[in-house]
């Protein structure tokens, strides 16, 4: 009887020590597959947040002489914020703005027509097609600035219009348009 306990608590010992080999060795594989599969699975984690577009990025294009910024996501441009690195002078904001058009529209172009496009080219391409679709740019023609349109000495009226312009990027009410175009003398 004593032999038989013993072999039984030597047997529950043997069991328990092969277990705790066993969970040692899954532990172990599941270590060295997780290690495997992580750098995987970060990179799976990567190509869906840009099929997605999920962080704010901002984008700068050396196009027409000049640097046209703009900021997107989830594939749309976040139109207030095309040429916002060129707001205090107006001149500048108005060649960006138009060059931003014009580059919205070659991205779609050249988009619609590759042959063949992945997924993300098919968001980038809406992407470009929405902005050139609905940007518009604030043009300034040196021609149409009167110099004496207000009592309003000329710097402080070219600094109001600096201002109104940097505010009406991307979009603007008919009474800010109104107020711009009145400090700026454009008719």
């Amino acid at each position: 009887m004593m032999i038989r306990k013993t072999l039984m608590v030597s047997l529950t010992t043997l069991a328990l020590l092969l277990a705790s080999a066993a969970y040692a060795q899954t532990n172990i594989l599941g270590e060295a597959i997780m290690g495997i599969t992580k750098p995987l699975s970060d990179g799976l984690k990567q190509d869906i947040f840009t099929a997605m577009d999920a962080e704010l990025k901002q984008e700068i294009y050396q196009y027409q002489g000049v640097d046209v910024r703009f900021t997107h996501q989830r594939w749309k441009v976040n139109l207030k914020s095309v040429c916002s690195n060129h707001k205090s002078d107006s001149r500048k904001v108005s060649h960006c703005t138009k060059a931003a058009l014009s580059l919205f529209k070659l991205g779609c172009s050249q988009f619609q027509a590759k042959r063949y496009r992945t997924s993300v080219d098919e968001s980038e391409m809406r992407m470009y097609c929405q902005a050139a679709s609905s940007y518009r740019p604030m043009i300034i023609q040196a021609s149409s600035i009167r110099s004496e349109s207000s009592d309003m000495p000329k710097s402080k009226r070219s600094k109001l219009c600096n201002q109104l312009i940097a505010e009406s990027i991307g979009g603007a009410s008919s009474d800010l348009i109104s107020r711009r175009n009145k400090a700026c003398g454009i008719e």
